[in-house]
Formats: C-alpha cells, structure tokens, sequence
C-alpha cells in the first residue's frame, strides 16, 4: 500500500490538486524530490512540445506545408504560449490537453475522447 502522506512532495508553488496528484505519482517512480522536480519539468517541456506538434500537424492537414510552419511560428509567438513565466505549471498540461482534444475531435472523428480531454483540462485549471 502506498503512504502518500510520506512523500516528499510540497505544494510551494500552490498548484491544484489535479497537478499535485500527478506530482505525487511521479514522487512515488523517481523517489527523490530532486529528481520528481526534473520530472515534472521534463514532462511540462514534453507537452509543451506536444501541444507545439499537434498544432503544426493540424495547420499542416488543413491548410498544407505552406502555412503550416507559419501556424506553428505565430503558436510560439503568442503570449499565451509562454505563460506563467515558470519552467513547472499547469497551462502546459492544459493547452497540451485541448490541443489534442481539439485535434482528435477535428480529425479523428472522435465523439467521447475529446469532450473528457477538454473536461479534464477545465478541471485541472480550475483547481489551479
């Protein structure tokens, strides 16, 4: 049985619950607290990349080559992508999350997948 109350995870940057349990769960693989650290900002790095790609994929099937690389330089100008000024937060998780809802709702065909992305991305913000 896992003790989550014995992990060295605190809540300093006063984060939600949703962002904090997936915090516990990456305390409970790497152990150490420095090394949940790195994870955390690795795995903000990896969707922030994500979103970056999706976003690239989806200018590329809609409007070609051309304006695809246009999209993705205008996505990574935008404020709205940097935000937070912090390397660990949770709008990378949130704009990851919609993104790949929004992409598997306008490509995919998807009927249920992607409102539970888009739900699960408003509650992780919410709590935050």
């Amino acid at each position: 049985m896992i003790n989550f109350y014995s992990l060295p995870v605190t809540n300093y940057q006063g984060h939600g619950t949703g962002f904090w349990i997936f915090g516990h769960l990456l305390t409970y693989v790497f152990g150490s607290e420095a090394k949940f650290l790195y994870a955390l900002r690795v795995s903000s790095l990896l969707a922030f990349c994500g979103s970056s790609y999706l976003i690239y994929m989806a200018a590329n099937r809609t409007a070609g080559k051309k304006y695809a690389l246009l999209t993705l330089l205008v996505f990574l100008s935008l404020p709205m992508a940097w935000w937070g000024g912090k390397l660990i937060f949770v709008e990378f998780y949130s704009i990851y999350l919609l993104t790949l809802a929004g992409y598997v709702l306008l490509f995919k065909n998807g009927k249920f997948l992607p409102w539970i992305l888009m739900g699960f991305c408003i509650g992780l913000k919410v709590t935050s």
